[in-house]
């Protein structure tokens, strides 16, 4: 499995949480502990919601993609039986018994998971690895680095107007942390939470974003900072100003494959900000790296095609991006390279989920070229902010000015 296939892979297993089941994370308040040879400590108080089918089922935590070692998991209102169970050829999962459940089983109930986030060490299935198909988590992002979860026996639901979890934190950041993520329309919770380590890394200061490369200094740095606020402001004046900080995490991977893109969080190759000095930036891979902040973050997209309709909403706007600083010529050759990728998209041993956003980055580019559309678009996602955008409704949208996307359903 080559690069690219891990990471859309990845994009698709970590989005799946945004269905929710008979059980659902509704809060989770994050407090952090020591740092030592285990990692980063991190107690995590999970606060549950769940439907009448689900509310007194045994419950299954997916480790499939979570970055994080596992440790205790209790209960401070109820008896909680926890089972490891070994699944061959396939990641382990936990199960939760209640025993005996409260008269609301799950609903309402708050579990604390005990954790260790280890940056520099590449975790599979929630343990330490030395495994290729570990994940390296330079950064740790919540909630989608949480176990999913979900009752035995429970289907997967459409809970189209369920809001997306909301998360705290108790107390003070470490001097060693610095944060980023995704705030609620009020400003009074978060959708999202990235952390970084600043210990011996380059923090360049950007207006609504961390930028952190353990490989340069803060002066190497300074030659894409302009560029960066620049796409920033672009993005805030069409998708809509938000209380949004990006985390990005400036490195080429190695043998262990990064955390996958999600919301603000991103890990970016040195070469998208013409590093080493000197190079040419690619800014318009940096603007549908942010603008997947707007429709992968402060709302997501939920349907069979989600995955690859948010990246593709958010590569046009890169392209959007690219009309805008480089002109006609430079637009030209791009959507020239993006009609050979959407080609791909069509043949059954080249049908990949990047492929796929790409032919659908295309109709919704041009669309966005005309005011009526940009304004619709924009508001839809400002009516979604912290919630689902269940996909019918944008396809529905684009459809009601005249695009056709390929590869989707309704």
């Amino acid at each position: 499995m080559n690069g690219s296939d891990r990471r859309e892979k990845s994009v698709d297993e970590q989005n799946s949480f945004v269905v929710k089941r008979g059980v659902w994370y509704d809060h989770l308040a994050i407090e952090f502990g020591d740092f030592d040879e285990r990692g980063q400590h991190i107690a995590i108080t999970a606060r549950l919601r769940a439907s009448e089918n689900g509310a007194h089922s045994p419950l299954l935590l997916d480790l499939a993609y979570c970055p994080l070692v596992i440790g205790d998991i209790s209960c401070s209102l109820a008896s909680l039986t926890v089972e490891r169970m070994p699944r061959p050829g396939k990641a382990p999962m936990i199960g939760l018994v209640l025993d005996p459940p409260p008269n609301g089983g799950w609903d309402g109930l708050s579990i604390v998971f005990s954790v260790h986030w280890t940056p520099d060490n590449p975790v599979l299935h929630g343990a330490r690895t030395k495994d290729s198909r570990g994940i390296l988590a330079p950064c740790l992002v919540l909630p989608e680095a949480m176990p999913s979860i979900h009752a035995v026996g429970d289907a997967f639901g459409s809970h189209e107007d369920d809001v997306l979890v909301r998360l705290s934190v108790s107390h003070a950041l470490p001097n060693h942390i610095v944060a980023g993520g995704i705030h609620t329309e009020d400003g009074a919770s978060w959708l999202q939470l990235v952390f970084g380590i600043n210990t011996s890394v380059a923090v360049a200061g950007v207006t609504d974003m961390v930028l952190l490369a353990p490989d340069y200094d803060t002066s190497t740095l300074r030659g894409a900072t302009g560029q960066l606020e620049a796409v920033r402001t672009f993005l805030d004046e069409i998708l809509g100003a938000r209380n949004l900080t990006h985390v990005l995490f400036v490195s080429d991977e190695g043998a262990n494959p990064f955390y996958a893109p999600a919301g603000a969080y991103s890990s970016v190759p040195p070469r998208w900000l013409g590093l080493p000095a000197g190079d040419m930036m690619n800014d318009t891979a940096i603007a549908r790296t942010l603008a997947y902040g707007w429709v992968g973050g402060g709302t997501r997209l939920w349907g069979e095609n989600s995955v690859e309709l948010a990246l593709g909403v958010a590569a046009a706007y890169g392209l959007l991006w690219l009309a805008h600083k480089r002109g006609a010529e430079a637009i030209d050759r791009a959507l020239d390279s993006y009609a050979r990728i959407a080609k791909l998209s069509y043949d059954t041993e080249t049908r990949k989920s990047g492929n796929q956003a790409i032919a659908m980055a295309l109709p919704i580019f041009r669309a966005l070229d005309t005011t009526g559309v940009r304004k619709d678009m924009t508001n839809i996602i400002a009516d979604h902010w912290g919630r689902l955008l269940p996909q019918r409704r944008l396809i529905e949208l684009l459809r009601s000015h005249g695009v056709a996307l390929p590869h989707v359903f309704m």
